[in-house]
């Protein structure tokens, strides 16, 4: 992790105000220049207008904290376990209430969300040196592609992101007529039957009772996106022109980077086109 993600608590003053202020979580980093990092973990946070206001609360008890009035520069924000399915819009309402956020802010610790896709704003973010991205539900190894823009980028997790899949009947038109969605137990529902359910089977599965009686059985495997074929590689190939030195907290080793190298003539290579056989030429 970086100096601001371990650094030590921040409290100044000894008046009313710099009391209150010792409850905030914001961390000083150990740098020189006194920059802090804002700690907004475990805040229960579901959207991009809760982490504004959460922010505009943290800023207001650094600046009554402060001998001048004024907060410090942040360096780094934390908003690991919460419930964020969203950061579309975090670039504008960080800017919003952080003085600079797009230039000075060179952390991002997203872990631990809801997050089902790498979205464009934390492109914004122009000087970001780590971003951290794993423990949330990522299905997508090609979004990485697009943080190569991110040009000062040194660290990056993605490890940890996981879904579940199911081999469920299509249900809607064109469905096969007897299967039915799932619905709730005891209930009528898509099935046409009287107490047709969807029941629990267990941690890995459940089934469904077709219009005809048969029992289909759903079996639910959670995937995980480092178990995607040349995972590293793929990670490592996409961000060749940033500054990426360590992934999920492993450094990026020689052998790595030749890895990569080796997977990208393999699979990146351009094939040539099939040769004609002879005498297939229409005269």
């Amino acid at each position: 992790m970086d100096a601001g993600a371990n650094a030590t608590t921040a409290v100044a003053g000894s008046n009313a105000a710099g009391s209150a202020a010792r409850g905030s979580s914001a961390r000083i980093d150990n740098h020189q220049s006194g920059a802090v990092a804002l700690d907004l973990s475990y805040q229960e946070l579901k959207t991009v207008a809760d982490v504004q206001e959460a922010v505009r609360g943290k800023m207001a008890a650094l600046a009554a904290a402060s001998r001048g009035g004024r907060a410090p520069p942040i360096m780094g924000v934390r908003l690991c376990y919460n419930s964020l399915t969203s950061i579309k819009g975090l670039a504008a309402a960080l800017s919003a209430e952080i003085p600079g956020a797009l230039e000075c802010v060179t952390w991002l610790d997203l872990s631990t969300n809801n997050l089902t896709r790498i979205e464009d704003d934390v492109l914004q973010f122009a000087q970001l040196t780590s971003l951290y991205l794993h423990s949330n539900n990522i299905r997508h190894l090609a979004d990485v592609k697009k943080l190569a823009a991110l040009s000062h980028l040194t660290k990056l997790t993605m490890h940890n992101n996981t879904w579940v899949e199911s081999d469920a009947p299509p249900t809607g038109p064109g469905a096969d007529e007897g299967a039915g969605a799932l619905g709730a137990a005891g209930h009528d529902g898509a099935f046409g039957v009287p107490g047709a359910a969807a029941t629990s089977a267990g941690a890995g599965a459940t089934f469904i009772v077709k219009r005809d009686g048969t029992v289909v059985h759903i079996q639910k495997r959670t995937k995980r996106l480092e178990s995607s074929r040349f995972y590293r590689e793929q990670i490592l190939w996409a961000l060749r022109d940033t500054k990426l030195r360590n992934v999920d907290f492993m450094a990026i080793s020689q052998q790595d980077r030749q890895a990569t190298v080796t997977w990208s003539n393999v699979h990146l290579r351009p094939r040539a086109p099939p040769k004609k056989a002879e005498g297939s030429e229409l005269q």
